[in-house]
């Protein structure tokens, strides 16, 4: 039964990291929404952590739905 589920769990997370990948395949450097960040001017670094933050809360939150669309739900 654990097998099953580490396997599910990896294909949930392959076809999350994919879904991202099509949803968010710009490259940088891209422009900066007006008025982000109180209008202070973010460096190229912190825009790009933000960015892969964002992407990894993503694809964590599509992984979850997708084991939940399996019948599973989280411990706790």
């Amino acid at each position: 039964m654990q097998a099953e589920a580490a396997t599910e769990l990896a294909s949930c997370q392959q076809e999350a990291k994919a879904a991202i990948e099509r949803l968010y395949s710009f490259s940088f450097p891209y422009p900066y929404p007006l008025g982000w960040n109180g209008g202070r001017q973010v460096g190229y670094l912190e825009w790009q952590q933000r960015v892969e933050t964002f992407k990894s809360y993503e694809e964590s939150r599509l992984a979850t739905a997708c084991m939940q669309a399996k019948g599973y739900r989280e411990a706790g």
